[in-house]
């Protein structure tokens, strides 16, 4: 501490950065002379020792030095800031830190701090984060989006998930997609009314991210529901519908999809079967062969399609029958390949 005023260059910068890693607070004072040195490294320095160090002080030496400040000095002026904010934060001053941050947010012309600040602005609000978050995603500032969507991960709670999801029918597909994978990594099922809505959208991609939320935070209920998307759509989408059915993990999707296959049209039956099929759903195969006798053309192909995976030797005598029932050469060589793979 006491070579500060007798060194200067390099020196002087590395005995800066040793009082910045012991944390010396009697250093404090001499460091906030040095803030405004002609030499920038050191007052660089100075302004990075004072942001480890932290409290109170430092932060106000450091924000009547930033209103002075230029270029480089600025951007470590507003790190030291950022540093003492985060550890009145650790140390439990929230309404101190929260007043560095909203200083920063509100002044700094930098999008790199603005994210950085208003972070810390919802970390510090305690009950009132949510509010914060959804007004970020809410508004049309791009840096709050990158502030608040990290941070569906980290701030808990129900009523948290449904006021965030409750956004993704009043804000545009592009941050809704955005909305979307944030709640699928938070993992609360309690978003899922609001993102069955998406599914209506005219936008294939928030279609698409819904599909792949679902698969991730659905549980049975949702399984008629990603069936009947398989059968609308084509290409992608309907792949991505397919997949997503096929990865529910609830293990009541067997009965909710056999309860409803009765009733559903051609092309979700067709679909309904070709999950139970690819989910390897052995306890379905009474009602596969019901389909392979009783269903559409494309359904009666796709449950022959699934018995193959599915069967065994019990249900050779029906798949004979179908062989020789069969209305198309597809539907034969479908019956027939069924019968080889049951034989096995």
């Amino acid at each position: 501490r006491e070579a500060l005023g007798k060194t200067s260059g390099l020196i002087r910068v590395g005995i800066i950065n040793s009082i910045g890693q012991r944390r010396d607070r009697d250093a404090i004072p001499a460091l906030i002379q040095l803030l405004s040195d002609t030499d920038m490294e050191s007052a660089s320095a100075a302004a990075n020792a004072l942001g480890r160090i932290g409290g109170s002080e430092a932060a106000d030496a450091l924000e009547k030095a930033r209103l002075k400040a230029a270029g480089s000095l600025q951007a470590d002026i507003l790190n030291g800031m950022l540093m003492c904010a985060e550890k009145m934060h650790t140390d439990g001053d929230n309404k101190a830190a929260s007043a560095i941050y909203r200083e920063i947010h509100d002044s700094s012309p930098s999008d790199q701090y603005k994210v950085a600040a208003y972070r810390g602005l919802v970390l510090t609000s305690g009950d009132g984060a949510c509010e914060l978050m959804v007004k970020a995603l809410k508004d049309n500032d791009r840096s709050g989006h990158r502030a608040v969507l990290p941070l569906l991960r980290e701030i808990k709670g129900e009523s948290v998930t449904k006021r965030i999801a409750a956004l993704l029918g009043k804000v545009p597909a592009s941050r809704q997609i955005a909305i979307l994978e944030g709640l699928t990594q938070r993992g609360d099922p309690a978003a899922v009314p609001d993102i069955i809505k998406v599914l209506s959208s005219d936008v294939p991609d928030a279609r698409v991210a819904a599909l792949e939320a679902l698969a991730a935070l659905g549980d049975a209920s949702v399984a008629p529901i990603l069936a009947e998307s398989a059968a609308k759509s084509t290409g992608m989408e309907q792949d991505i519908a397919r997949e997503s059915l096929n990865r529910l993990s609830d293990p009541k999707v067997r009965e909710t999809l056999l309860r409803c296959l009765p009733e559903a049209g051609p092309a979700m039956q067709a679909e309904i079967v070709r999950a139970l099929g690819m989910r390897r759903e052995t306890g379905a195969v009474a009602a596969l062969v019901k389909m392979a006798d009783d269903g559409s053309d494309a359904t009666r192909l796709t449950a022959l399609k699934s018995l193959a995976m599915l069967g065994d030797g019990k249900i050779a005598g029906d798949l004979t029958g179908r062989i020789l029932k069969a209305a198309t050469a597809a539907e034969r060589d479908a019956a027939e390949q069924a019968l080889s793979a049951v034989c096995l």
